[in-house]
């Protein structure tokens, strides 16, 4: 399975994006059933980039229903490289947050919403917003650094490449719990690595 990512990888860099487009729904299905699995650092790399490659072929053309499984396999993939694995058990876990794991998923959905089609977001932010509005609000911390920092990093991947306006169910769900993560901790830290640029209406 290596084997294979390892070529798509190599397809994506070599070949003329209009020769994977045909099959890049069937790709991205693959990729993202293996992200389901546990897999080592450096194989988990590897099949994110190659995803975000295979996705920058698809700009503009990701269906909502495909950024819906895309969002729950590769928060997931977040949440266990973001939270140290802290709420799994068993062996083979994260000792803390892994920041490149953390930046490719920021970069990969950071790509999707400055490309993709109104309802390809809304698909998104319906998936992620209620997941990162709990993980914010739980301020959990690993290895001394705050997962809620981690999480507003990644709802700024969200935001900042659009000019608004934004979604109420993004608003609604990690507005207030950024406030009140910030209500209940003296952790500056949180306020000093996630900043959420801020981002105008129209």
């Amino acid at each position: 399975m290596v084997i294979t990512i390892l070529l798509i990888s190599r397809f994506c860099r070599h070949v003329d994006s209009a020769f994977i487009q045909p099959r890049a729904g069937e790709v991205i299905g693959f990729l993202l059933r293996y992200l389901r699995e546990d897999t080592k650092d450096e194989v988990l790399y590897l099949a994110l980039e190659t995803l975000h490659a295979v996705l920058s072929t698809e700009e503009g053309k990701l269906r909502p229903q495909m950024a819906a499984h895309l969002a729950e396999a590769v928060f997931d993939v977040w949440l266990r490289n973001a939270a140290g694995g802290s709420h799994r058990s068993g062996p083979g876990l994260a000792d803390g947050v892994d920041p490149v794991a953390t930046a490719i998923v920021e970069e990969l959905f950071e790509m999707i919403v400055s490309t993709s089609s109104q309802m390809v977001i809304d698909a998104l932010v319906d998936i992620l917003c209620p997941r990162l509005g709990v993980t914010i609000q739980t301020n959990q911390e690993v290895n001394g650094v705050a997962v809620a920092g981690e999480a507003i990093q990644l709802v700024n991947s969200l935001i900042r490449t659009r000019k608004g306006p934004l979604e109420v169910m993004l608003i609604a769900n990690t507005t207030i719990a950024i406030i009140s993560c910030l209500q209940t901790t003296d952790d500056m830290d949180i306020v000093q690595v996630s900043t959420v640029e801020p981002t105008r209406q129209s």
